[in-house]
């Protein structure tokens, strides 16, 4: 929601936490999200695979989101649609994080994110004419937002050197810019 820029009455993202005993309520905690809480049927979950398991959590998903709806005015028709076009894309959360021209150069870089059930990735990529002329997995880590978003944010043109570069850690990566002038 946040990401979408859609308009809450206090809260900037929707939390569907599975537990055995569900509350009715749908509060809005001190992070500006609301939780939903949802039944959470622990030997289930552990005897799925795959695109069961897949649904499995989109079926909590969409169970917490209308119970959010009936405490918090929410884009309902909004949010269902995008899980269906999860659905259909086979269950892929992949997202370009960032991108940058580096004129000069006719190098454009991105950072692609891969999120899965069972890791993160973050791939630099740099282009030029259209084509890959470079791509590298450079960081991965469990699937956690926790683990990995304060790991990067943009790349830089640092004294010669592509940098991927964080708000508060240290530089992830780094690479020649005379590594790809060649290619």
């Amino acid at each position: 929601m946040r990401a979408a820029r859609i308009p809450t009455q206090g809260f900037n993202a929707i939390v569907v936490r599975g537990v055995e005993t569900p509350r009715d309520s749908c509060p809005i905690v001190s992070v500006k999200s609301t939780v939903p809480e949802v039944y959470f049927d622990r030997q289930r979950y552990e005897s799925l695979k795959g695109a069961d398991l897949h649904e499995f959590f989109i079926g909590m998903l969409e169970e917490g989101l209308k119970k959010c709806a009936m405490h918090h005015e929410i884009p309902t028709e909004f949010l269902f649609s995008s899980i269906r076009e999860f659905r259909e894309g086979g269950y892929k959360n992949e997202w370009v994080h960032h991108k940058k021209l580096f004129r000069p150069h006719g190098i454009r870089t991105e950072l692609r994110c891969c999120l899965t059930m069972s890791e993160f990735r973050l791939t630099f990529a740099a282009t030029k004419k259209g084509g890959v002329i470079y791509e590298k997995c450079i960081f991965e880590t469990k699937p956690d937002e926790i683990c990995f978003a304060h790991k990067f944010k943009e790349v830089k043109l640092l004294d010669d050197n592509f940098v991927v570069v964080a708000a508060f850690a240290d530089p992830l990566f780094s690479l020649p810019l005379a590594d790809l002038l060649d290619t």
